[in-house]
């Protein structure tokens, strides 16, 4: 198995198994153990013949991260998705979901599946879309933290599941991409199709927030990749004069194609850095343009 295959597998089970791999707050810590979860599979020197082994094979290599981790931190307790048996916390396997329900939202009584995202909030439908299609996920199993800032890496993952574009192994060899991590095939998939390139010396700038216009120059490079050219008019921002020189006609044109719009004081922020919600805003606009993203499935 290649680590393409592993990646594939694991996101087709948990689109029928509905498993939360967030297990800890801390991004770098998750991002570590998920790279465990892989190391275990492909050392496993198994051949899967059917969708039933790779679910043990993946389920095993969960449990003996979990067990390794709970072990350490002497932490234990049933819940939802998970029981402890002796000494060892071992992942809860759900019957198969055709389809996932959302919780109720007490104050409304409307769906809502993060208690931060109510059926009230301004982003509630681009998250629930992007959400409902597996393209972005909590960063616990009730929060989705719609203000984080989001990171450089956590986008490209996102415009790559959204569009459905092909991973790639074929390594862009920045030195801060660590191999094997979970979002070393995303990096290199943008990489290859021109949508991101590295920051200096020889970084993508793995863990650094996405500012507003590094994110409008890789969605202006997307909409060019899609053959999508808008008609650009003048848009002045308040703050048009602290736009890079290398992001501006990127602000102008994804401006014009309406994914951008200005604050309530008609400013643009470009380098302030995006948010988890922002973000689900600008890729439902642009997967709705480009008509080729999963959430037009």
């Amino acid at each position: 198995q290649t680590r393409d295959e592993v990646e594939t597998a694991i996101r087709d089970y948990n689109n029928y198994y509905k498993l939360d791999l967030t297990l800890l707050k801390n991004s770098e810590f998750n991002a570590y153990n998920l790279s465990e979860i892989y190391n275990n599979i492909l050392n496993s020197n198994k051949t899967c013949q059917s969708f039933d082994e790779i679910k043990r094979l993946y389920t095993d290599s969960i449990n003996k991260v979990l067990g390794s981790l709970y072990k350490k931190s002497q932490t234990g307790g049933d819940s939802q998705d998970s029981m402890v048996s002796g000494g060892r916390h071992i992942l809860y396997i759900p019957p198969i979901k055709t389809d996932i329900s959302h919780p109720i939202d007490e104050q409304g009584g409307n769906e809502s599946f993060f208690v931060d995202v109510p059926s009230g909030h301004w982003a509630y439908e681009y998250v629930k879309s992007l959400y409902d299609k597996g393209i972005v996920s909590g960063k616990s199993e009730k929060e989705f933290m719609p203000a984080d800032k989001i990171l450089r890496e956590e986008f490209v993952k996102i415009i790559v599941e959204a569009l459905g574009l092909e991973l790639t192994s074929q390594s862009a060899e920045f030195i801060d991409v660590k191999p094997r991590s979970w979002y070393e095939p995303y990096v290199d998939t943008a990489v290859k199709e021109g949508l991101v390139a590295g920051m200096c010396c020889l970084k993508f700038g793995i863990g650094s927030d996405l500012s507003r216009q590094d994110a409008a120059v890789i969605l202006d490079r997307t909409l060019s990749m899609n053959g999508i050219i808008s008609e650009v008019k003048e848009t002045l921002f308040a703050d048009t004069g602290d736009i890079s020189d290398y992001a501006l006609e990127s602000v102008i044109r994804t401006t014009a194609a309406g994914l951008f719009k200005g604050d309530a004081e008609n400013r643009f922020m470009p380098q302030e850095g995006i948010s988890r919600a922002e973000v689900c805003a600008v890729v439902y606009r642009l997967t709705s343009l480009t008509g080729e993203g999963k959430i037009n499935d």
